[in-house]
């Protein structure tokens, strides 16, 4: 795990970017989330960094150490992504985010909790 690496989490009903404080000020967001019912697909992605498209329009970039922030180009993506990392991309129903792309420790799980049916 990279130290202050955000978290995709399935909170309630809602899908969740717990960003650390550091990740808060670079990618200037405050835990970006979305309703479940916006979740259109889930997919894993190695390196995560792939998955990247647009500019940033704000937050920050270190080429090849991370990406932090709001991407713009094909819908508003959050990206937080470290290095060759591996990660989930959430497509959504641009509620208000197209895509978030996030470097995870367990990229399968997550994508598990997001597409499993909930009574």
């Amino acid at each position: 795990m990279v130290v202050g690496m955000a978290q995709l989490a399935v909170e309630g009903d809602r899908v969740v970017v717990r960003l650390s404080t550091a990740e808060k000020l670079l990618g200037l967001a405050n835990d970006p989330s979305a309703p479940l019912s916006a979740v259109r697909s889930a997919r894993v992605v190695r390196p995560a960094r792939q998955a990247i498209r647009g500019f940033r329009a704000p937050g920050a970039g270190v080429p090849g150490v991370a990406w932090i922030g709001h991407w713009r180009g094909q819908g508003h993506d959050f990206v937080a992504v470290y290095g060759d990392h591996a990660g989930v991309v959430v497509e959504l129903d641009d509620r208000p985010y197209a895509r978030f792309v996030v470097s995870v420790d367990d990229p399968e799980g997550i994508v598990e909790a997001l597409t499993t049916p909930r009574p």
